[in-house]
């Protein structure tokens, strides 16, 4: 199965089913293969159950893809409903190894995904050489406007 999580109205992608984030803890084990969620990781109000929700629903292998307004962005508090910023370190937490190696204790969870975070940038930006967009990214926060994280299910 294939869901789309969303908040509020919200229309899934074909081959997806929709399921509002409330829904998620209702899901059987391990029973999900992909999760596509736009826009909810800086809006749920409970980041840790609701990736301990998302591990849970995943199988091994399982990947659930987010994307969300980078906390850089003029535009990523324009909900609302957003409770958090979200950078390109926000979710290295859900790694096991990362959160061994870092002696981070802050969060008690079993989870243990791989993570990988990608930007979208302004689109100026993308007409100019990697060293400038990587410069720029450093250095002139808005010109990143979205993060992307995939996160594997070890």
């Amino acid at each position: 199965m294939k869901i789309y999580l969303g908040i509020g109205q919200f229309q899934a992608p074909e081959g997806f089913s929709t399921v509002a984030v409330s829904a998620l803890s209702e899901l059987s084990t391990e029973s999900v293969e992909e999760i596509q969620a736009p826009t909810i990781l800086e809006k749920v109000p409970d980041l840790v159950e609701f990736m301990n929700h998302v591990y849970r629903v995943l199988t091994p292998g399982g990947k659930a893809v987010f994307q969300c307004g980078y906390y850089g962005s003029a535009s990523s508090f324009v909900s609302p409903l957003v409770k958090r910023s979200i950078s390109e370190y926000s979710m290295n937490w859900c790694s096991k190894e990362w959160r061994e190696q870092n002696k981070y204790t802050e969060v008690t969870t079993d989870i243990d995904f791989a993570v990988a975070a990608g930007m979208a940038t302004d689109a100026a930006l993308n007409l100019r050489s990697e060293e400038v967009q990587a410069l720029w990214r450093s250095t002139r926060l808005n010109c990143v406007q979205q993060i992307h994280f995939t996160l594997t299910k070890k």
